[in-house]
């Protein structure tokens, strides 16, 4: 029946833990690694370096099919169960354990943490004065509830939540294709040019002979940065519309999640209303992403990021942008010293920045021809965008018996 409750189960009553030491198993085993957005990886292949002890004999043991956590990440959603290899070994500060699959799906299960995580409950069962350190130990695990459909119904909804996760990993490797292809041919086209013949050479290496060497701060009209003091005196539910860090995206503007401020905060703070054409660029979190400011959002304000006006009959903005999210921009944002990302990309760093400078016609003509793969890939970033707010209201519906399996559900429906 429809409206018959899922009873609540105790999860120790289908998870047992496993603590088999690696020393027990013997022999060459992968070293794992728990990440909180791809799960399971190869520890060295994921880093690209050794990052575990040099002696793993006290390293758990796990194989394919059991579930393991980062004891103290749980509340970041650092949880998966192994599918893509046989076994391996992974860190003691993980936990793992098995299931009974005659009672639970695993990807059912694996669902529901990942949903029980947005609503921030492991925070409450954590142990630790640290918040981000909090420890959950398995016996704490063991005694939360969940609520526990049939088995038949666990699979329906596994098989419903894995039809999107294959339609998003779909898409994005289409993302990933595409901005190599486009990464390979604007590194031709800052390099190359279209259509020359002879070169020179440059502090940004071989160039066209015809371009030129500029400094950022001597093709811009200004370089300046958004509202830095104390900003949040100014929201307010609605208004005008911010721009923060995370409204600037590789190449597009992310037209969501923005903070408003009041309107006398916006006069206040009218050195940074943006224009047509700025360009934007982060200085935290991923210092140096860059995209262009466009008609739509003529007149919004800023706050901490860097917005910089070319001088245009010398500069295009979107040359610019794409110059600076280019590996031969992303190099000078990175400092020397290991190839570290700054914690801060600053004002007075890219106005030093230099760029290779061709004859403004020939820079409209490398944007045009970068452009047809950024239209490519802002339609699948919307199309993964959908997907994925497909995906976050099936779980609310599905994993709360909201909407049973056995009527018409959302994703039937919009197919």
């Amino acid at each position: 029946m429809e409206d018959d409750i899922w009873p609540e189960v105790k999860l120790s009553t289908f998870c047992k833990p496993s603590s088999i030491k690696a020393e027990k198993i013997g022999g060459e085993l992968s070293v794992l690694s728990m990440t909180k957005y791809d799960g399971f990886v190869r520890s060295g292949e994921y880093f690209g370096k050794q990052i575990h002890s040099k002696d793993t004999s006290k390293y758990k043991y796990v194989t394919k099919g059991q579930f393991a956590y980062a004891t103290i990440h749980l509340d970041e959603g650092s949880i998966d169960y192994l599918k893509d290899y046989e076994d391996g070994v992974i860190s003691p500060m993980y936990t793992v354990f098995d299931v009974d699959e005659e009672i639970i799906d695993r990807y059912f299960l694996l669902a529901w943490f990942k949903k029980t995580t947005e609503t921030r409950f492991w925070n409450t069962i954590g142990q630790g004065s640290i918040n981000r350190r909090k420890s959950i130990s398995f016996k704490s695990l063991g005694d939360v509830s969940i609520q526990l459909p049939p088995l038949p119904e666990q699979k329906k909804i596994a098989s419903i939540l894995g039809s999107v996760d294959d339609a998003i990993a779909k898409t994005e490797t289409v993302i990933d294709q595409t901005r190599r292809v486009q990464q390979g041919l604007l590194q031709e086209l800052l390099t190359r040019g279209i259509g020359h013949k002879k070169f020179k050479q440059t502090e940004l290496g071989e160039i066209p002979e015809a371009w030129t060497i500029r400094t950022a701060q001597e093709i811009c009209k200004t370089i300046s940065v958004g509202i830095v003091v104390k900003p949040a005196q100014y929201y307010m539910e609605t208004g005008v519309r911010a721009f923060r860090s995370a409204n600037v995206r590789e190449g597009f503007v992310n037209d969501q999640d923005w903070v408003y401020l009041s309107e006398e905060g916006h006069r206040v703070n009218k050195k940074s209303i943006l224009k047509t054409g700025d360009v934007l660029v982060v200085r935290t979190g991923y210092p140096g992403t860059s995209c262009v400011v466009t008609e739509d959002f003529d007149g919004c304000n800023c706050i901490d990021i860097i917005f910089a006006r070319p001088i245009t009959e010398t500069l295009n903005s979107y040359y610019m942008s794409l110059f600076i999210n280019s590996p031969l921009g992303r190099n000078q944002v990175l400092r020397a010293e290991g190839g570290l990302a700054q914690k801060h990309f600053n004002v007075g760093e890219l106005k030093k920045m230099i760029l290779p400078v061709p004859p403004i016609k020939e820079q409209y003509e490398i944007q045009k021809r970068v452009s047809q793969y950024q239209n490519i890939l802002d339609k699948n970033q919307q199309g993964l965008h959908h997907l994925l707010s497909l995906k976050k209201g099936l779980m609310s519906d599905l994993l709360t018996g909201r909407v049973r399996v056995n009527a018409v559900t959302p994703m039937e429906k919009a197919a």
